[in-house]
């Protein structure tokens, strides 16, 4: 069954609870009637309406983003499509933009890692605690310091998932969300320097468990989508979304003009970008078709830099640019 909009974004922004009791601004009984809400998908007594109110008084500047996100994909505040898209891919973005500017927080900082909202595998499954292992290029944990084992490797509370061994969940913090589907696809060509995505794609697939694309065909993300079984929403059928326990996700990599290194986007962005900016037409054509028909699906966009050079294809190089695609998935 599909977690209704406001208590999916409450979910998420449970682990923020903590911060507002210290200061006051939560009392301890609301606290635990918002964990009630958040395991039992049930308002308990309390209006849609209500409820969203009391998430805009709570978390002020997370409904603010949120409302900017409904905004640029053109869907309700408290739509599905909405809270889903904003906390999977703008919510980093937005975090990690606040860390460039201040000066004081490194991006990689410990704080910034641990509020990012991050996709990895169940490794161990201990109660209502969850092993969850991130994709990274060294999974070795001996010779990790405090910050590096917490982008390796996270135990965090599960208080309503009903998941297994080597299954993908996002999370927040020490919270597991949401059990999520997701198809990777890496376009290139056998054409040297158009293969980037493809040499990425060989070099970290061992540390990735879900399904893995290598082609050269865009329309393949039509396959993928219908596999999810997802819907076009702007069609005149009648769309059933409890048939979903989470919208399914796609990730797109492909090499693209105008970045020095691998960075998150999502198909709006592609309306500050040229129709071109992704180096394979296909890509770009395919993806503003995927928005125009408005498939239940979050897409995120992973460009990766144009090479220039031959060092750029280099194993230290490739490295490098590998290592950075694993900490935007």
């Amino acid at each position: 069954m599909v977690v209704k909009p406001p208590i999916l974004f409450l979910r998420y922004a449970l682990p923020c609870c903590d911060k507002l009791l210290a200061q006051g601004l939560l009392q301890k009984s609301e606290f635990e009637m918002l964990k009630q809400i958040a395991k039992t998908n049930n308002y308990q007594g309390l209006t849609k309406k209500e409820f969203s109110q009391l998430l805009r008084k709570l978390f002020p500047k997370a409904v603010k983003n949120l409302t900017l996100t409904a905004k640029s994909i053109g869907k309700p505040v408290w739509s599905l499509q909405a809270v889903t898209h904003h906390w999977r891919i703008d919510h980093n973005k937005i975090l990690l933009q606040e860390a460039i500017s201040n000066e004081k927080q490194s991006v990689e900082s410990f704080q910034t890692e641990l509020c990012k909202v991050k996709t990895g595998i169940v490794s161990k499954v201990q109660n209502n605690k969850l092993l969850i292992k991130f994709p990274s290029m060294d999974l070795s944990t001996k010779t990790l310091n405090k910050d590096q084992a917490l982008t390796h490797y996270r135990l965090v509370f599960n208080h309503w998932l009903n998941v297994s061994k080597n299954q993908l969940v996002t999370t927040h913090y020490f919270q597991a969300v949401e059990n999520i589907s997701r198809t990777i696809f890496f376009f290139g060509s056998k054409t040297i320097g158009d293969d980037l995505a493809w040499r990425v794609a060989q070099f970290i697939k061992k540390h990735l468990h879900e399904r893995i694309v290598k082609t050269s065909n865009a329309f393949e993300i039509f396959e993928a989508i219908n596999s999810f079984g997802a819907i076009a929403l702007n069609s005149n059928k009648e769309v059933n979304l409890s048939s979903f326990s989470s919208i399914p996700e796609l990730v797109i990599v492909d090499v693209a003009e105008g970045f020095d290194k691998a960075q998150l986007l999502s198909i709006n962005d592609l309306k500050q970008l040229s129709i071109n900016s992704l180096h394979d037409f296909d890509v770009s054509y395919a993806l503003k078709l995927l928005k125009a028909l408005d498939f239940n699906v979050i897409v995120k966009i992973i460009a990766l830099p144009m090479v220039k050079n031959e060092q750029s294809l280099k194993p230290k190089a490739l490295r490098n640019i590998s290592e950075q695609v694993l900490k935007l998935l």
